[in-house]
This record gives structure tokens, C-alpha cells and sequence, in this order.
């Protein structure tokens, strides 16, 4: 019985099936008055999207302005346990932080955001004058002032945010997004 209800259930699909060389049917036209040619609007150039992958804090080794690239030193402390003595089965010790240095490359996007510290100006007095924040700067909130990849210089301490390309999914790339200067160099 059930192999009758199949055979027939198949063979009425394969008659609502439409024909494999057929064409569909034609749509009906609609009847409308002539309307304007759209003008075709330039579109925005789509700036390039980053995932953001976290910030890492060290001094600037090395700006290339060539390669559009900055070496960052940064200064970490892993531990090591250090086994003094036993006590009641358990092993009992210290900790001694090791300091370690590297240094990493890090390629800037090309709309790489750079911020710099604020040089606070004095009135006659001494007292610093109070800063009016500028209102066409939309990245305010990173602090500082805005500056240019030509204003990095080594032995500045960054804060530098890191982000990955996601415009194309083979050819991603890690990225300084933005450059967050926290200490200039001294005598600049």
C-alpha cells in the first residue's frame, strides 16, 4: 500500500514539474506613463572595515613611513614558580616575574587614525588656559588632539588599537587602526 501512495505521489510531482526546456510564462505588462530616466548618483568609495582585535601598549622602535609600518617595543613579566619546600603533600613556593622585551611589527590601515597629547598653553599667571574642544573632530573621544602618521617618532609611548580587514575573508590583514600617543618625546 505504501509503495502505491509513493509511486503516485512521485508521478504527480513529476507532472507539476515544468518542462526542463520551457520558458516561463511571460509576465503581464502593466500599462505605464512615460517616467523620467533615474540619473545615476555617484556612490561614496566604501572605506575599508575592521574588526577590532584589542590595543597594545609599548614605545615606538622604529617608524617606516615607506612601508607604512611601526615597530612596537613592549615590556611584559611572565612568572616562574619556584618550588621551596613541601608541606603535607603539597608543594609550597614563590613566584619570581621575569621582565621580557619584543618587539612586533605592525602594518598602519591607511586610514589609520593618530592621536597626539594635548600642549596645554599658560596665560601670564601661569595658570593653564582652558581648552575648547574642537567640534568637527569626531574622534575626540580617543583624547588628545588629531595628528598625522608624520608626527610619529621613536621612543614615543603609544597606545596603538589593532584591527583585521574584513572586506576580503583570503586576504586578511592585521592592522593598526589607531595610534593613540600618551608621552611625546621629550624636547618636541
Amino acid at each position: 500500500m505504501w509503495k502505491q501512495t509513493l509511486v503516485i505521489g512521485l508521478a504527480g510531482l513529476l507532472l507539476a514539474w515544468p518542462a526542463v526546456g520551457q520558458a516561463p510564462p511571460p509576465a503581464a505588462k502593466k500599462p505605464t506613463a512615460s517616467k523620467p530616466e533615474k540619473k545615476e548618483e555617484k556612490k561614496p568609495e566604501k572605506r575599508e572595515t575592521y574588526r577590532y582585535l584589542g590595543q597594545l601598549t609599548g614605545t615606538l622602535k622604529d617608524v617606516s613611513e615607506s612601508a607604512r609600518s611601526i615597530t612596537l617595543e613592549i615590556t611584559g613579566a611572565t612568572p616562574t614558580f619556584i618550588p621551596t619546600h613541601y608541606w603535607r603533600g603539597m608543594i609550597r613556593g614563590t613566584y619570581q616575574f621575569n621582565q621580557q622585551i619584543q618587539d612586533i611589527d605592525i602594518l598602519l590601515a591607511d586610514d589609520v587614525k593618530v592621536r597626539m597629547p594635548i600642549k596645554y598653553e599658560r596665560d601670564e599667571k601661569g595658570k593653564v588656559k582652558p581648552i575648547k574642544p574642537d567640534p568637527d573632530d569626531h574622534d575626540r573621544h580617543y583624547g588628545g588632539v588629531k595628528g598625522t602618521e608624520s608626527d610619529l617618532a621613536r621612543r614615543q609611548i603609544v597606545t596603538v588599537h589593532l584591527g583585521m580587514t574584513t572586506s576580503d575573508p583570503r586576504n586578511q590583514r592585521i592592522v593598526a587602526t589607531v595610534v593613540i600617543v600618551l608621552k611625546d618625546v621629550p624636547g618636541r
